[in-house]
């Protein structure tokens, strides 16, 4: 039973009953927290890998026929004797990057390298 002059004292703050609802209580939210963690754990293990994701070479050049992508971030491929990735130089039409399959053809000037 609670008992307000123990109360006053410090030694006893809660009754047996108020005790059980705040262990209840902290039990539902430890279950909160435990289903909140496995959800996001299954979220990311279903997203698809980028393994999983078909790629495809793209060029992308503008209307002047100068490439798009940026100096020293395209995957392979250039002129002027650069070969491979992050090589490349601003401009470059011979520049190519991965994307997923379809997307390139979305592109104003991009061109799926075979």
């Amino acid at each position: 039973m609670y008992d307000k002059s123990l109360a006053r004292e410090g030694k006893l703050l809660y009754s047996s009953s108020q005790l059980r609802c705040v262990k209840r209580e902290i039990k539902m939210e430890k279950t909160i927290l435990k289903s909140t963690v496995a959800a996001a754990f299954a979220m990311i293990l279903a997203e698809p890998s980028q393994a999983d994701i078909p790629m495809e070479k793209c060029k992308i050049n503008g209307p002047d026929g100068k490439g798009l992508i940026k100096a020293g971030l395209a995957d392979c491929a250039g002129s002027g004797g650069n070969s491979c990735s992050g090589t490349n130089k601003d401009g470059d039409p011979e520049a190519w990057i991965y994307m997923p399959q379809g997307v390139c053809g979305k592109i104003k000037g991009g061109c799926v390298v075979q």
